[in-house]
C-alpha cells in the first residue's frame, strides 16, 4: 500500500497530444430509518401501509418504505439504512492505562458488526475536545490500526488523507500498550477540575451530534470512560449533604436555608443542549465503564445519567458490553426506510420534527425512529469537522448523488514487478460546475475499497480554476481530470467523489475494476476506448509528486497516443471509430458487440460493430480498431457491451455507456 501527500496543482492545458440528500434540488426526498420491536425481536413484513407520517405536526403522504435486513450477509445497504457505529474514549475522566486495555478488547468485538456498518474512532480531551481518530470507514484493518494506536503517531505510518479514512499502517513496535499510555498522557490534562471536563464532554458531544445529524442511516456511539461523579449533573447534588457540597466548592454553593444550587447554570444548559443535540441528530448513546478500581463516588451516576437521559444504556464493564453487542445490534438488524417528499422546504438547516406511527401492526409492537431532520445547510456554514464527515458518507454511499454531472472511466495497465497502474479519467460538465464565483475551489477523491471494504490506494486533489481565464473553455465542454491508482489483481470499487468547495456542490460516482494478475498471464478485456480530438477538454492531471514516473503511456494504438472519452458522444446515424484493448488474449480470438438501451432492450438492426483489420501486439497489449454503426438511434444514454470468445479461456466482457446527443 503505497500513500501519498495531498497536491496543490495547477492547470495542464493541452492543445494536442503528442507524448441523499440533494441539498440544492428543488425536490428532497427525506428518508428515515425505523426499527420495530414486537417482543424483543425485529418485526419483518411490514410495508406502507402500516406506517403513517407527520412533520412539524402536519400529515405527510408516505412516498415509500423498504425493509433491509442487516443478518442477510447479501443484502443490498442503501446509505439511509447504514449504521455509523463511533467508538469514543474518555481522556477526560480516564486513565490512559485503563483506556489502552479498554481498545484493545473493544477490537475483539469487530466481528459481530454488519460488513454495511461504519466505524469511526475518537478521542475525548478536555482541553481539546472531541477529535477524531478516524472518520466512518468500512475498512476493518483501519479501524484495527485507530483502535491499536489511538492516534499515536509513534505507532503509525501516516497516510495524510484529508477525509479521515484512513490513518496508514501499524509499524511494528515493540511495547504499543506503552507507547499508547504514552501519548494518552502527553495529551490528557489532569489540572482541569472536574466540572469544567463535564462543560467540555457535554459540548462536544453536541458538536459531533451537529456533526453527524445531516448523514443519513443511523449513528450508534459507544462511550468507553471510567465515569464521573453523577452529582455534577444535578441540581441538589444527587442527594449529598451540604457539608460534601460545601467541601467541593468550586462546583457548588450552600445557601442560608442549606440547599445546593450551581454557582452558575453553564453546566446544566451544556447538558440539555447536549441532549437535544443527541436527540434531534438520532443518536444512540451506550455507556460502558471501564474503571476497575474504586474511585471514591458512584462513577456510574454520571454515565448512568447519560445513559438515561439519551436514550441508552449502561453497561458496567467491557466484557459486559461484549457480550451485550450482538443483542444491542440484533434488535436494529432489520429497519425500514420511510421516504417522503416535504413540499416547499426552505434549505435553511433548520429542525424539522417527525413523528411516525405504526398502523394496523400485532398488538405490543414498539417502533423507534429519529424525532426529526435538519434541511439541508448552505455548504459555508458547515464546520469543517461536518464537511468531513458528510464528504465521507457521500463518498461510500455506494450510490451516485449530486448536482455536478461527472462520468468516470478507469482500466488497469501492468508495470513489471509491481502494481498495476489504473488511470482514472474523470469528466466534469462545465454547465455544472460553474456559479456565480469568480474562481472555482474544486475537489477531487478517488479511493479503491476492496469487496469488504478495505481502502486500497487512494488520491486527494484540490484544483484552483481561474474562470476569468479558463471560464470559456469549461463552458464549451467541461474539465478532464486524469489521476491514477496503484493496485494488486483483485476486485475494487473506484468511489470518486467531485465538489465545488465553494457552493458545496458535487458528484459521487463509482465503477467496477477487476485488476487481473498480469504477471500470471491472467486474460482481461479492458473497457472500449473512443479517442477523443485533442483541445476539446480543459485537461488536469495529478500533481507530479503523485505521478508515477516508469509507468509508460497507456492509451496507444499503435504508436499514436490518445486521450480516451469517458462518456462519448456517438451520431444518431453514422459511424464512431474506437479502439478493442486486451491483455493475453487468445490469438485470433473473436469479438462480439452490442448496443443496449437503458431498459436492457438491444438496439438489433439500428446499431452494429464491425471490427476492422487484425490484431496487433504492442508491449504484450493487444489493439483491434472497431466502428459502431448506429441508425435512427433516439437521443440518451447507450450501453456499449463488447466480449470475446475465447478458444482456451473464459469469454472476456467489457462495457461503457455512450450517449447520443439531441
Amino acid at each position: 500500500m503505497k500513500w501519498m501527500l495531498p497536491v496543490l496543482v495547477g492547470i495542464l492545458l493541452v492543445p494536442s497530444v503528442t507524448a441523499q440528500f440533494a441539498d440544492t434540488t428543488d425536490v428532497v426526498l427525506v428518508e428515515i430509518p425505523v426499527v420495530v420491536t414486537h417482543d424483543g425481536e425485529a418485526l419483518r413484513g411490514l410495508t406502507k401501509a402500516n406506517f403513517a407520517l407527520e412533520s412539524d405536526g402536519d400529515e405527510q403522504a408516505i412516498f415509500g418504505v423498504e425493509m433491509v435486513d442487516l443478518l442477510d450477509p447479501e443484502a443490498q445497504v442503501p446509505s439511509a439504512a447504514q449504521r455509523h457505529v463511533l467508538f469514543v474514549f474518555d481522556l477526560g475522566f480516564s486513565t490512559p492505562e485503563s483506556l489502552a486495555k479498554a481498545r484493545g478488547q473493544v477490537a475483539r468485538t469487530l466481528d459481530a458488526l454488519h460488513a454495511s456498518d461504519l466505524i469511526g474512532v475518537a478521542l475525548f480531551i478536555p482541553t481539546r475536545g472531541a477529535r477524531m481518530v478516524l472518520n466512518f470507514t468500512s475498512d476493518r484493518s483501519q479501524v484495527e490500526v485507530a483502535l491499536a494506536s489511538l492516534g499515536a503517531p509513534a505507532l503509525i505510518e501516516t497516510a495524510d488523507d484529508p477525509l479521515g479514512l484512513v490513518l496508514g499502517e501499524l509499524g511494528s513496535v515493540e511495547n504499543a500498550d506503552g507507547e499508547v499510555v504514552d501519548w494518552l498522557s502527553a495529551i490528557a490534562d489532569s489540572e482541569v477540575d472536574a466540572r469544567t471536563r463535564v462543560i467540555a464532554m457535554t459540548r462536544s458531544f453536541a458538536d459531533f451530534a451537529r456533526a453527524l445529524a445531516p448523514i443519513e442511516g443511523s449513528k450508534e456511539v459507544f462511550f468507553f470512560s471510567e465515569g464521573f461523579d453523577g452529582a455534577l449533573l444535578t441540581r441538589t447534588g444527587g442527594g449529598r449533604s451540604g457539608e460534601r457540597a460545601a467541601e467541593a466548592g468550586e462546583l457548588w454553593m450552600v445557601g442560608e436555608m442549606g440547599t445546593e444550587s450551581f454557582e452558575d447554570d453553564r453546566l446544566e444548559k451544556a447538558f440539555d443542549e447536549m441532549i437535544e443535540s443527541v436527540r434531534r441528530a438520532g443518536m444512540t448513546m451506550q455507556l460502558i465503564d471501564i474503571g476497575e478500581q474504586s474511585r471514591g463516588f458512584r462513577a456510574n451516576d454520571g454515565l448512568t445519567a447519560l445513559a438515561r437521559d439519551s436514550g441508552g444504556s449502561l453497561y458496567e464493564s467491557v466484557d459486559t458490553f461484549s457480550a451485550a453487542l450482538p443483542d444491542i445490534l440484533g434488535r436494529s438488524s432489520v429497519r425500514y426506510v420511510v421516504s417522503y417528499q416535504p413540499k416547499d422546504l426552505k434549505l435553511d438547516g433548520m429542525y424539522r420534527e417527525l413523528e411516525i406511527d405504526l398502523v394496523d401492526a400485532p398488538r405490543g409492537a414498539r417502533i423507534a425512529h429519529r424525532a426529526g431532520y435538519y434541511a439541508p445547510t448552505p455548504h459555508a456554514q458547515k464546520s469543517a469537522l461536518q464537511r468531513q464527515v458528510s464528504s465521507a458518507s457521500l463518498l461510500l454511499a455506494n450510490e451516485a448523488s449530486g448536482q455536478i454531472d461527472a462520468s468516470v472511466l478507469a482500466a488497469p495497465f501492468p508495470i513489471s514487478g509491481e502494481e498495476a497502474y489504473v488511470p482514472v479519467l474523470v469528466e466534469v460538465s462545465g454547465d455544472s460546475l460553474i456559479g456565480d464565483q469568480e474562481d472555482l475551489p474544486l475537489e477531487i477523491f478517488l479511493y479503491a475499497r476492496d469487496q469488504d471494504g478495505g481502502i486500497h490506494d487512494f488520491l486527494p486533489q484540490t484544483l484552483g480554476l481561474d474562470l476569468k481565464q479558463h471560464g470559456k473553455a469549461l463552458e464549451e465542454r467541461g474539465l478532464k481530470f486524469w489521476g491514477h491508482l496503484d493496485l494488486d489483481p483483485g476486485s475494487y470499487r473506484v468511489q470518486v467523489l467531485v465538489r465545488n468547495s465553494a457552493t458545496g456542490h458535487h458528484a459521487t460516482r463509482q465503477v467496477m475494476l477487476e485488476v487481473p494478475a498480469f504477471e500470471q498471464g491472467e486474460t482481461t478485456l479492458l473497457p472500449p476506448f473512443f479517442p477523443e480530438q485533442p483541445g476539446i477538454w480543459l485537461l488536469a492531471r495529478e500533481g507530479e509528486e503523485r505521478q508515477r514516473a516508469n509507468a509508460p503511456y497507456p492509451f496507444l494504438n499503435g504508436e499514436q497516443p490518445f486521450i480516451p472519452a469517458v462518456r462519448p458522444r456517438v451520431a444518431g446515424d453514422g459511424k464512431t471509430s474506437f479502439v478493442i484493448q486486451g491483455f493475453h488474449l487468445d490469438n485470433g480470438v473473436d469479438v462480439v458487440a452490442d448496443l443496449f438501451d437503458h431498459t436492457g432492450t438491444s438496439m438489433g438492426d439500428r446499431a452494429e460493430v464491425d471490427v476492422v483489420g487484425t490484431w496487433t501486439v504492442q508491449d504484450g497489449k493487444q489493439t483491434i480498431d472497431a466502428v459502431l454503426e448506429t441508425d435512427d438511434l433516439d437521443a440518451g444514454f447507450y450501453r456499449l457491451d463488447v466480449s470475446t470468445t475465447e478458444t482456451g479461456g473464459a469469454a472476456q466482457h467489457a462495457s461503457l455507456w455512450v450517449e447520443v446527443a439531441e
